[in-house]
């Protein structure tokens, strides 16, 4: 904490940076947070599937969402010049908001507007190489499901800017972390990343199929693969 903390404040307030530079550079502090953190709390993440993403393709990730651990853990192993969807709320917590001030599209759920305006600003960095991470349950799991419905937003943007979406998995966060609770165990957690899926020729009123496809292909692999879920299931 003591050696990351000024440098997001750097990185954060440093003119001259260009926004690609100042993301990267919050990403790398990021990285290191979470890398020392996860080894002071015996926290580990293997990733799985990897090999099967093109570092040079721009791609919508998209996620299963647990706690707030995802978001940074993702961002850990994250490869891509990319930025997460957050709500806005998230600038007020400290640290952590300033980080996603400088490294998110940030959108008020409540407001039309500015869920609009998200849309387009999303679909215009897709086009200009820029990767989006976005968790389509829109907020955290805490149902007795493996998934919550899928908002639209991520396979609207990934359509309307031709680019493949890429369904991630992590398996194993609810067993070390329960909903509705601050408890954190120590453990494994995996990231598995899908094969993915491309959007090319594909319209708006595709956007539904898209979106089960996806929600289908995530829940398999946490009813097959997480212990948690595999165990409700039988």
């Amino acid at each position: 904490m003591p050696i990351v903390v000024p440098f997001f404040l750097i990185v954060a307030y440093f003119p001259g940076l260009t926004p690609q530079q100042r993301t990267l550079k919050m990403l790398w502090a990021n990285n290191m947070f979470i890398a020392a953190w996860s080894f002071l709390t015996a926290f580990s993440l293997k990733k799985i599937g990897q090999e099967q993403i093109d570092p040079n393709q721009t791609y919508v990730f998209v996620a299963n969402h647990v706690n707030m651990l995802d978001i940074p853990l993702v961002g850990r192993h994250f490869r891509h010049y990319g930025k997460p969807l957050a709500k806005k709320e998230i600038v007020k917590i400290p640290l952590l908001g300033t980080l996603f001030k400088y490294t998110s599209f940030l959108v008020d759920r409540s407001n039309p507007e500015s869920r609009k305006k998200a849309v387009y600003s999303m679909i215009d960095a897709l086009k200009d190489g820029c990767s989006l991470i976005i968790l389509p349950e829109g907020t955290r799991n805490k149902t007795a499901k493996p998934l919550q419905d899928f908002h639209a937003g991520a396979f609207k943007v990934a359509i309307a800017a031709q680019v493949p979406i890429v369904p991630m998995v992590l398996i194993g966060l609810r067993e070390l972390q329960p909903a509705a609770s601050f408890r954190l165990y120590p453990g494994k957690i995996t990231l598995k990343y899908l094969a993915p899926i491309p959007t090319i020729g594909l319209t708006d009123a595709d956007t539904n199929a898209l979106k089960e496809q996806v929600y289908d292909a995530i829940q398999a692999v946490l009813l097959e693969e997480d212990v948690y879920w595999r165990e409700r299931k039988e």
